[in-house]
């Protein structure tokens, strides 16, 4: 049983969240530690139910935090490295887990290796640091040779993997976040663009140096299996669902969500026994509140994520309904958020679920390692099953505006047991010869677990 297994995860853009991304001057006396915003929040995301912190980039960068020039050194926009210790000290005071966002693929510009291949040219010793360095050519920024930069973006320099220094130097890095911090996982920028021997010296490195340390990467399409085995990731961010979850309330059409989730998790599924991480939002995508249609149906969205398989993740801000649309610039998506204001100005509805979902996931082992299987799919109506042995979960989502009734069969057949709806103050529900007749309210959703006297 891992910690990561049994993870609810808050996710925070620390640069954006202090109000700091477009901040130039990084010696300002304002700068000054700005983790201690983070750590008067610390309180409350515990308040949540969450039990692990996610920081998105920290390190010494020029802009958004994803060129890194320092992976020794925290922000100055942020703060020191003496400051961020005290917050994760904080954190952990608290038991609760952290993880950091690693950008191995890449490094920005002002890395001290990259400057001096700038200077020196063909006689810089770092030359073979970078991929596809060619003397011969010119780029953009007119350095006098040619690179590869992720994504044609040639301010992010592809790091050379298969030089031993340069991989070195990035374990290294690793082993100094543990150590200085005691972080517990890492999230990888771009995974799919890493080569896999790389994912496999980190996963031995990690394991060797913290016991149960988790590495979960980004990948946005493709067979998530190339990045996660027993050799390489344990996780990988899980795009397909994602997309699935919110188009299946715009579009009413719950067989979208129903034909992912059967393909990943079912008996037969490609992901099966595999804990994913899901989310709704992140810094990368659209805000949940401005991708649905019809906002009332953040709520049984919300219940949806909580019990289907894998790992769930908030992402700052999402639970009072923080508005903001993907544009070329992400910016809006990063936000300077005051919580302490939110809390008092904007409704906790979705907060309160969100409390109430993390609090029912964490006693039921069956949302977190129970098996998957399809119950009932319509258009506006899905129910499916979670269980362990005979031990089950039932779980019903209703999109619609009006109560429905839905008439499912359990795995226990001509058993007359007693169901109870532990989101619903433990409302009963009568099993007859192995059915169930269910009663959900508008844009809402049951939790039912067997009640045993």
């Amino acid at each position: 049983m891992k910690w990561f297994e049994k993870a609810f995860i808050y996710h925070i853009f620390p640069l954006g969240f202090n109000g700091v991304l477009e901040c130039t001057d990084r010696n300002s006396s304002d700068n000054s530690d700005k983790f201690k915003k983070l750590k008067r929040n610390i309180d409350y995301i515990e308040s949540l139910g969450a039990n692990t912190v996610f920081f998105g980039p920290v390190f010494e960068s020029s802009s958004h935090g994803y060129d890194v020039n320092n992976l020794f050194s925290i922000d100055k926009r942020l703060g020191s490295n003496e400051d961020f210790k005290d917050l994760c000290i904080y954190i952990k005071s608290k038991n609760m887990k952290i993880v950091l966002d690693a950008v191995f693929h890449h490094s920005g510009r002002e890395l001290e290796q990259f400057i001096d291949l700038k200077v020196n040219k063909e006689n810089s010793k770092f030359k073979d640091w970078f991929y596809g360095v060619d003397f011969s050519n010119n780029n953009s920024f007119n350095d006098g040779f040619s690179y590869y930069g992720w994504n044609g973006d040639y301010s992010l320099v592809k790091y050379n993997l298969h030089n031993e220094e340069v991989r070195n130097y990035l374990l290294n890095a690793v082993e100094f976040w543990v150590k200085e911090f005691d972080i517990d996982g890492l999230r990888l920028d771009a995974s799919d663009c890493l080569e896999s021997f790389f994912l496999e010296d980190l996963r031995s490195f990690t394991e060797n140096l913290k016991e149960d340390f988790w590495l979960m990467g980004e990948v946005v399409h493709g067979d998530y299996r190339r990045i996660f085995s027993d050799k390489r990731l344990h996780s990988v961010t899980n795009y397909e669902c994602y997309k699935g979850m919110f188009s299946s309330f715009n579009d009413k059409n719950f067989y979208e969500i129903a034909y992912s989730l059967s393909r990943q998790f079912s008996k037969d599924g490609i992901y099966k026994n595999k804990h994913l991480y899901n989310f709704v939002d992140n810094h990368d995508v659209s805000r949940i509140f401005s991708n649905l249609n019809e906002k009332v149906h953040l709520f049984p969205l919300y219940i949806l994520l909580f019990t289907i398989p894998g790992i769930p993740s908030l992402y700052y801000g999402s639970e009072f309904r923080e508005c903001g649309i993907k544009h070329k610039d992400d910016n809006v998506l990063r936000p300077n958020i005051d919580m302490a204001w939110l809390k008092e100005n904007i409704p906790c509805d979705i907060m309160d679920l969100i409390k109430k979902l993390a609090f029912i996931r964490k006693n039921d082992n069956n949302l977190i390692y129970g098996d998957y299987k399809e119950l009932l799919i319509s258009h506006e109506q899905f129910c499916f099953v979670r269980k362990i042995g005979k031990e089950e979960t039932i779980i019903g989502i209703n999109s619609s505006h009006t109560h429905k009734k839905v008439t499912i069969k359990t795995i226990n057949n001509n058993s007359n047991r007693i169901f109870i709806d532990v989101l619903d103050n433990n409302s009963k529900v009568i099993e007859k010869n192995g059915n169930i007749e269910i009663r959900m309210n508008p844009t809402w959703g049951v939790i039912l677990k067997e009640f045993k006297q």
